[in-house]
């Protein structure tokens, strides 16, 4: 498969592309710097992801979008949902299978019934990060109304240790303070564009 990687010099995305390398795909990486490097299998597109049309430079004749945004230590805190907002009118006119993003697991699904852990983890990081909480749940709605093929991980806080291989998907909220290995959240992003079937879910993911 060709998978276009949004954020493939951050954390995330870099293990997204190691993988996808490893698991014999061709990779289109999106970066708004080119910290890559040079790498057999991987054509860097640089570009601005709040520019539709630079997107659309990256999007052509790929089959799997892999969004691997994140809002930390971003200016406006709104890239995640800015990035879903600008590929989703171009998935269909470009043939694109499928969507696979990320984000945390503080973020609420639409019309998600709140149990009193899931309330406690949404109030912590209002506090916190009320924008980063805000642009995570508004990929979902956005994801959600879209008509496309589409899975969204909802992760825990990363971290570089424990098993990467063990882990699981969950409709049960982690506890707020969870953690995950990094690498199994690349993993899982990759699991989900292989699958034959997502069935357009919002799954957690926990350590196994």
């Amino acid at each position: 498969m060709k998978i276009l990687v949004l954020g493939a010099s951050g954390k995330v995305g870099r293990l997204v592309v190691e993988g996808a390398l490893n698991r014999g795909h061709k990779v289109i990486a999106f970066v708004h710097k080119n910290s890559l490097g040079d790498q057999s299998g991987v054509k860097i597109v640089r570009g601005d992801i709040y520019d539709q049309k630079s997107v659309e430079k990256a999007m052509q004749d790929i089959d799997i979008i892999i969004n691997c945004l994140g809002s930390w230590g971003t200016k406006n805190k709104d890239i995640v949902s800015k990035g879903i907002e600008n590929i989703l009118p171009l998935v269909k006119k470009h043939k694109v299978k499928r969507v696979i993003s990320l984000t945390g697991h503080g973020a609420a699904a639409p019309n998600e019934k709140l149990g009193s852990l899931a309330n406690l983890s949404r109030h912590i990081l209002l506090v916190l990060a009320p924008k980063i909480l805000k642009d995570g749940e508004k990929s979902l709605v956005d994801l959600n109304k879209s008509k496309v093929d589409w899975a969204a991980i909802r992760s825990p806080i990363m971290v570089n240790f424990f098993d990467a291989t063990k882990f699981t998907f969950s409709e049960e909220r982690p506890w707020p303070l969870s953690v995950i290995n990094r690498k199994s959240v690349a993993i899982a992003l990759l699991d989900l564009a292989e699958a034959k079937k997502i069935e357009n879910q919002m799954p957690f993911i926990k350590r196994g």
